[in-house]
């Protein structure tokens, strides 16, 4: 099978493709993506016998990352067409987009899977969790707050009402994407195209909070929204709460140290851990590289890592961290201090998981009690959050 970065000339071919495992083609969604998210250059797509059998989007992102920011691919819309299916073809295209987000010098990428387990055997594991509430909206009662004024936002003009909200709620927070303004106006058509609303709280003439959410079917469901405080987040609990002549129940998200639930009446009820997002190191040598560090940890290391789908990543890895800076190389030593796959590594750079609760959970291997202690040095475990959609 040929895999190459696609041409405008195919993209009747990708749009047929997507119709079919995603959304059809009279869908908001898939109007609003083709026509002002698609690129044909973030693209990658797989030909047998001149017939598009798979397609897979590589849309650039920028991550704050261990004190960086990191330009990486969000890989979306990965499809196979039905005569393609299992017979490996799905494999073969990440590994082309691996070495395609190599070239582009992304040495990290992310993805929000379907079926996570499909991922696994791939490098992929889940670096993102956040909690899922559903809530009758009679729950909230003793939590709200009437405090500041909500609007609504009706165009993408209006976006930085939504910069400064956003920038205060993901303060202390890790692995979250940069936003400006071509990322907010792209947010907000997209909402709207779907006949969602955006609402924003002011309080003392500021924005303190914003909601995107759409009214189905007697729910209220958010799909994106952050607070300035723990006052701004009872304001958008009321603001659900006087929503009860029109929906019984909301559904949000939040991060994962969110502590809402220990105030809920019912918190065993309604209260569910989401898995949202996976991430995967593209290429250990850079990616290490482009990565910040404590400046006062001077750290020698090595790693041996396996990576199935890369083969640039097969092999053991020195090291050597100092003044915030770390350089790495390929050792021919045949020992190593610690030894993992590659999807342990990404969780542990990504910082959803540490050095030692990787050891515990077998995914880490390595008896130098000092070595696992240096690890989580270099790479303490953090807060993820991230909310995007595509």
């Amino acid at each position: 099978m040929e895999f190459r970065i696609a041409s405008e000339r195919g993209r009747s071919q990708i749009e047929d493709l997507w119709a079919y495992c995603f959304e059809p083609a009279e869908h908001p969604f898939f109007q609003w993506y083709f026509t002002n998210c698609f690129r044909s250059e973030n693209t990658l797509v797989g030909f047998e016998d001149n017939s598009l059998a798979a397609c897979v989007h590589l849309n650039p992102y920028q991550l704050f990352l261990r004190e960086r920011t990191i330009p990486v691919s969000y890989i979306v819309g990965l499809a196979t067409s039905p005569e393609a299916r299992r017979g490996g073809v799905a494999g073969h295209l990440l590994k082309a987009a691996l070495t395609e987000m190599r070239r582009r010098k992304h040495y990290f990428n992310i993805l929000m899977p379907s079926k996570a387990g499909f991922y696994y055997p791939f490098g992929w594991e889940l670096c993102y969790h956040q909690l899922k509430y559903t809530i009758h909206l009679e729950e909230l009662r003793g939590l709200t707050s009437s405090e500041g004024r909500f609007s609504m936002i009706t165009c993408p003009d209006q976006w930085e009402m939504l910069q400064s909200v956003y920038e205060k709620f993901m303060a202390g927070r890790h692995g979250f994407s940069i936003r400006g303004e071509p990322e907010w106006r792209k947010l907000i058509a997209a909402h709207l195209a779907e006949k969602g609303y955006i609402s924003v709280l002011e309080c003392d003439g500021l924005a303190a909070a914003y909601l995107f959410y759409q009214l189905r079917d007697g729910k209220i469901v958010v799909g994106d929204m952050s607070y300035s405080s723990a006052q701004a987040q009872r304001s958008i609990l009321n603001f659900f709460y006087n929503h009860r002549s029109q929906a019984s129940t909301v559904e949000f998200n939040t991060p994962f140290n969110d502590n809402l639930h220990l105030s809920l009446p019912n918190p065993k009820e309604g209260v569910a851990v989401y898995p949202f997002m996976a991430g995967r190191v593209v290429d250990v040598t850079e990616g290490l590289q482009a990565l910040g560090y404590a400046q006062q940890i001077q750290v020698e290391v090595t790693i041996a890592v396996v990576d199935q789908l890369a083969e640039w990543n097969n092999g053991t890895f020195a090291i050597a961290v100092k003044n915030g800076q770390a350089k790495v190389r390929i050792t021919d030593s045949e020992t190593a201090d610690l030894a993992c796959t590659i999807g342990a590594l990404s969780q542990l750079v990504f910082g959803r998981l540490s050095a030692q609760e990787l050891i515990a959970g077998g995914k880490l291997t390595g008896k130098d009690a000092t070595k696992i202690a240096l690890l989580d040095q270099l790479f303490p475990k953090r807060d993820n959050y991230i909310n995007e959609y595509f």
